[in-house]
C-alpha cells in the first residue's frame, strides 16, 4: 500500500516544483522516515512527546487497551531514531496551543529566508 502514497507524493511535489513553485511545501507524512521520503526532504519537522503520553493518546484516539497501544508503537521506528533524523523538533507534551505557538514561531523564522 505504500508504493501508490508514494507515487502520487512525487507526482505532487512534481507538480509544486514545475507548475506552482512555492519555496515551502509541507509533505505530512506518518511513514516519512521509515519510507525514506525524507531524502526528498530540505527540513524534517518533528512532533514528538514522551512514550506514556503517546501511549495514552493512541488508546484515546483508537479506543485500545495500553498493550495493544504499546504494541502499535513498538511496530514504529524508535523516537530516538527519529529524532536523530530531525532537523527540527517541535515539543507536544504540553497543550495544542503550545504547539501551534511553536510552529508558528518556526515559520516566522523562515519566511525571512523565503
Amino acid at each position: 500500500t505504500h508504493l501508490p502514497i508514494i507515487v502520487e507524493i512525487l507526482k505532487q511535489l512534481y507538480w509544486h516544483r514545475l507548475v506552482h513553485p512555492t519555496r515551502l511545501v509541507i509533505l505530512d507524512a506518518p511513514l516519512l522516515l521509515e519510507t525514506r521520503l525524507d531524502l526528498l526532504c530540505h527540513t524534517v519537522l518533528l512532533v514528538a512527546c514522551d512514550p506514556e503520553q503517546q501511549i495514552e493518546r493512541v488508546m484515546a484516539r483508537d479506543g485500545v487497551e495500553h498493550g495493544q497501544a504499546t504494541n502499535t508503537l513498538n511496530a514504529q521506528m524508535p523516537l530516538a531514531a527519529k529524532l536523530k533524523r530531525a532537523h527540527v523538533v517541535f515539543n507536544n507534551t504540553t497543550t495544542l496551543h503550545d504547539l501551534t505557538k511553536q510552529v508558528s514561531d518556526w515559520l516566522q523564522t523562515k519566511q525571512r529566508v523565503w
